[in-house]
């Protein structure tokens, strides 16, 4: 199997359909502010020490799951900078911190 095929494939299975995803070309969003937005987002790097107070997306939709009962915990969190989540997000507000969220 030759190289690049083998990269396609490796991307396929991460579920990462091709490169622009992985490496950011579908843009993003500059958040630096309180108010609550909506879209697709694939990722959110974390600029700055940053708290949120609305974060939906596909990590903890399901109430039973152990990541929905731990969310009190998260949105008390600071999450530091440097720090990337990934996901399926669809709504984000902070409590303050800056962010980048990246396009689906």
């Amino acid at each position: 199997m030759d190289r690049q095929r083998r990269a396609l494939l490796t991307r396929k299975t991460m579920g990462f359909p091709n490169s622009k995803i992985t490496n950011g070309l579908s843009g993003g969003a500059y958040m630096g502010d309180t108010n609550q937005r909506t879209g697709d987002w694939l990722a959110i790097q974390v600029l700055a020490d940053t708290k949120f107070s609305v974060l939906t997306g596909n990590i903890a939709d399901d109430p039973s799951s152990v990541l929905a009962a731990e969310a009190s915990a998260f949105f008390s969190a600071t999450i530091p900078a440097g720090t990337t989540l990934c996901g399926k997000f669809t709504s984000i507000k902070m409590h303050s911190g800056r962010v980048i969220a990246y396009n689906a």
